[in-house]
């Protein structure tokens, strides 16, 4: 299967602005990142996404072809599939639990200038530890006319978090149909980014860029990223990967990655034993253990950023230098700690039958429906919560019985809550009741608060169950039909259901089957609680709402970044942030 660019799913995972109930851009990052009929020289590496809580990322890759028959130590000659690379301790912590999973593959194609839909190989065959072979397609596919006459260079990406399940072992990728002939730029290979969550860890936020730039003193000498609206914690800690896509083509000279941290950090060149500081990307991949050198067409590195970091900072900018090379960036993951208030994890969603009218003991109409918004700061900053509650329309009426001890701003029917205060291990809980109305039999009523917390704009979403009403007396609610059993987070004729967790940063929710385990079972009136199911545990995206249970999710977090625009050397994240002393 041959396509530029599949469906609406990477356009959600881009792009949403910190407002409630905003993702404004989506539509227009769904066009930019469309080829079109013309040539499409680069595709800016812009941020995707971001994510924020006790969060670590870990990156790696393989080369999918080598130097086969003729040995000339130089160039790729043959595809070398499958291919694949381990992942485990110390690379991810033996307890990390995945958030998100991203697959890339990139290398040299048929030249066409990009415009013969038919060369971007936007599908392959993907492996996770202990699962099955499965064809992925590409949310999204960049291509390079790469300023060659005789080849175009690709990039893809691939939200594979639905398949994988535990982070440690062989991941495996085959069927890149890359165009590999001897030459000093023929290139394939593929990387993995993993962004997991581990509660030790101290409050982090983790930042994606992706795209595909040409890299060259003739068509770009020069790229600056730039991750600001921090709060860099003490003592200063971060770390950056970056994959490449060949390297080392007419040599290293004037070739360099600076960081610097602003306003008061330093700067610093970026080098280790085994990449230069004037060489960078010189075919290693230093991720892995051990380290690998030597390698044809990718250069995979990760480099500890603390000694360009104070404690002052608020932003971290990386600057890419060519020199005398050409090679093609696809992307850039920054992390760095950071003092921020973490809501994301144990904060979750909730629902009980709060008054049975009809004595039932499922919902249905003229029952009350008690929704509790419960949230926990595991972070290291004292928060103020900004709540905002969509009333769900099969709602008759509904009161706010508890604000948390914030302001009540409620309008119309939106509840909306201001300065709910959430010290560091404090918690809150927002409370409402819901009347529901007389509505047609298994009714599925949805209910998605969104919070934003200050300081530094930590942005996300709390899911409730699904809740199913019944007007016949035998209904089901919070999931999928019960099974009679006792345990998991939906129930069939059973009082209450909890959602797992929260959609963290600024992912916009929107139906669909995957979601985090529900868990949460109760009872109205002494009823015993036949217990249903959950959804399908959970992708990472803020794009979908779980069948039973929320997203444990680490949501697109663009904070306003335009995926789609063409902009110069400089590309600036903006979030908005005001910063409190503690």
């Amino acid at each position: 299967m041959f396509r530029f660019m599949v469906g609406m799913r990477g356009a959600l995972d881009h792009g949403c602005s910190g407002g409630f109930g905003a993702c404004v851009g989506a539509a227009a990052l769904a066009g930019g990142l469309l080829l079109s009929g013309s040539v499409r020289a680069d595709e800016p590496v812009v941020l995707r996404q971001t994510f924020s809580g006790h969060v670590g990322f870990f990156a790696t890759g393989a080369p999918m072809a080598v130097d086969g028959p003729d040995a000339d130590g130089t160039n790729a000659d043959t595809l070398a599939q499958p291919a694949n690379v381990m992942v485990g301790p110390p690379d991810v912590p033996a307890m990390a639990q995945v958030r998100r999973a991203f697959l890339y593959w990139g290398g040299s194609i048929v030249e066409s200038a990009c415009l013969n839909p038919i060369a971007v190989d936007d599908t392959v065959d993907f492996t996770p530890p202990g699962g099955a072979v499965t064809a992925v397609v590409a949310d999204a596919c960049f291509c390079s006319d790469a300023a060659a006459g005789s080849y175009d260079v690709q990039a893809c990406r691939a939200d594979v978090t639905p398949l994988v399940t535990g982070l440690a072992g062989t991941y495996v990728v085959d069927g890149f149909s890359a165009l590999i002939n001897n030459s000093s730029t023929s290139n394939a290979s593929f990387s993995l980014v993993l962004v997991y969550d581990e509660p030790s860890l101290p409050p982090r936020r983790v930042a994606l860029y992706d795209g595909l730039l040409t890299m060259s003193s003739a068509i770009d000498p020069e790229e600056i990223l730039t991750l600001d609206g921090l709060d860099i914690d003490a003592p200063p800690s971060g770390d950056l990967t970056w994959y490449v896509l060949e390297g080392d083509v007419g040599g290293g000279a004037g070739e360099s990655v600076e960081v610097t941290g602003l306003p008061g950090g330093g700067t610093l060149l970026l080098s280790d034993a085994y990449n230069p500081p004037d060489n960078p990307m010189n075919h290693t991949i230093t991720t892995t253990m051990p380290p690998q050198t030597n390698l044809i067409g990718v250069d995979i590195d990760r480099f500890e950023i603390d000694a360009a970091l104070a404690a002052t900072d608020t932003a971290l900018q990386v600057r890419y230098t060519a020199g005398m090379d050409k090679w093609w960036l696809v992307y850039d993951v920054v992390g760095v700690n950071v003092f921020e208030p973490v809501i994301h994890g144990p904060s979750s969603k909730s629902w009980v039958l709060h008054d049975d009218a009809d004595g039932d003991g499922v919902p249905s109409p003229g029952d009350v429906v008690r929704y509790t918004i419960h949230m926990e700061n595991t972070g290291n900053a004292d928060g103020e919560v900004m709540l905002s509650d969509p009333i769900p329309p099969q709602a008759a009426s509904w009161t706010l019985v508890d604000a948390g001890g914030g302001v009540d701003a409620s309008v119309g029917n939106t509840a909306t809550v201001l300065e709910v205060p959430l010290p560091v291990g404090g918690t809150a809980d927002v409370v409402i009741d819901v009347v529901l109305d007389d509505v047609p039999d298994q009714t599925v009523v949805t209910n998605t608060a969104e919070y934003t917390a200050e300081p530094g704009g930590v942005h996300g979403f709390l899911l409730a169950p699904l809740l199913v009403v019944s007007n016949t007396g035998a209904g089901s609610s919070g999931g999928d039909s019960g099974d009679g059993t006792t345990g998991d987070g939906g129930s069939s004729g059973g009082g209450s259901s909890s959602s797992g967790g929260a959609v963290d940063e600024t992912g916009a929710p929107a139906s669909s089957e995957d979601g985090a385990d529900g868990t949460g079972v109760g009872t109205t009136a002494g009823v015993p609680p036949p217990v249903g199911t959950t959804g399908e545990g959970g992708s990472d995206d803020g794009t979908t709402v779980g069948l039973g249970g929320g997203a444990d999710a680490g949501g697109c977090g663009c904070r306003g970044a335009d995926a789609g625009a063409w902009g110069p050397w400089l590309v600036v994240l903006g979030a908005r942030r005001r910063r409190r002393n503690v």
